[in-house]
């Protein structure tokens, strides 16, 4: 986008997503079932493109949250339950982080990510 408001207005989707694959997770990943996200400064350059990281396309943005945990790998299951609610903010995970888990901001209705974040 040009700017931060046109980003937002224009260039951000709602669109379905599919659960996480659990074939796709680790034995420490997490699910967490999204009921509340927080959108910064640093999401809405994100979307401009004008952040000095850029996620691969597609992400969804936010990258602190708190949910209820809807699957647990066998050994996250040693530190949290299915069921128990929990609140990620690390840079370990969303649109700020590399690897596995830059897809999976709070913006959606499942986020992934490591028990340890």
């Amino acid at each position: 986008g040009k700017d931060q408001i046109h980003a937002v207005e224009n260039c951000l989707r709602l669109q379905p997503q599919p659960p996480p694959l659990l074939s796709e997770l680790s034995k420490d990943d997490i699910v967490v079932a999204v009921r509340a996200t927080e959108i910064v400064w640093t999401d809405t350059v994100m979307a401009t493109g004008q952040y000095q990281h850029q996620a691969r396309l597609p992400y969804a943005p936010g990258m602190t949250y708190a949910g209820v945990v809807a699957w647990a790998g066998p050994e996250a299951q040693k530190r949290v339950k299915v069921g128990s609610r929990v609140a990620v903010a690390s840079f370990a995970v969303g649109p700020r982080s590399s690897g596995h888990y830059q897809k999976w901001g709070g913006c959606q209705s499942y986020a992934v990510a490591p028990v340890s974040a």
